[in-house]
């Protein structure tokens, strides 16, 4: 089974410190953790506090204030467990899945029509049930890991093309997905990242 903590090693090095880019969705970001999709994130507290004591932080600083990491890595467990993470077999598919889901709300979505299209008969909901979380299981993990990581790419770039304004992340975006090497048996066997 995945392990939370190999995945979260990952989204943290993807989502860094503190950001306030003016085309950004999200607005103001901590550690990915973005004010207008989580206004009740506990950690804001702590930074609108340092905000006024220090002024507004710098694009990537980590701010050295107590409870702060500890309000992140709930945040990120709340996320892994929403996926179920912990039950998902293979620790790539569960690693890309969670980072791609970190990334954007439409995740789950994707990866579920990656798995219809395997012919898995799912309904597209968003979440994982258990009828999801056991196709994933059931799914070839090399070909779902690459399948998702493509339909990943398609969705970022589909997003751009949806929104011109978006297309200042688009390298970035991509740039993580393709952190993501495209699996192999060989490759999957010998992975420490391996189920």
């Amino acid at each position: 089974m995945a392990d939370f903590q190999v995945s979260y090693r990952v989204v943290h090095g993807n989502e860094g410190g503190y950001a306030n880019h003016g085309k950004d969705k999200g607005g103001e970001t901590y550690a990915g953790i973005a004010r207008n999709y989580h206004p009740e994130w506990t950690g804001w507290v702590a930074i609108d506090a340092w905000k006024a004591a220090n002024g507004t932080p710098r694009t990537g600083a980590f701010l050295s204030v107590s409870g702060l990491l500890d309000d992140v890595v709930a945040f990120y467990k709340a996320g892994w467990n929403d996926l179920k993470g912990s039950a998902i077999q293979s620790q790539p598919v569960a690693t890309l899945l969670y980072d791609f889901a970190t990334n954007s709300g439409r995740a789950v979505r994707v990866a579920q029509g990656v798995l219809v299209q395997l012919g898995y008969p799912l309904k597209i909901d968003g979440k994982v049930g258990p009828q999801t979380l056991a196709a994933i299981n059931a799914a070839d993990p090399v070909v779902f890991h690459n399948k998702l990581k493509a339909a990943r790419i398609a969705y970022v770039k589909q997003l751009v093309e949806n929104d011109p304004s978006q297309a200042v992340f688009l390298p970035e975006w991509l740039r993580r997905c393709n952190a993501f090497v495209d699996l192999q048996k060989k490759t999957l066997s010998q992975s420490p990242l391996a189920a």
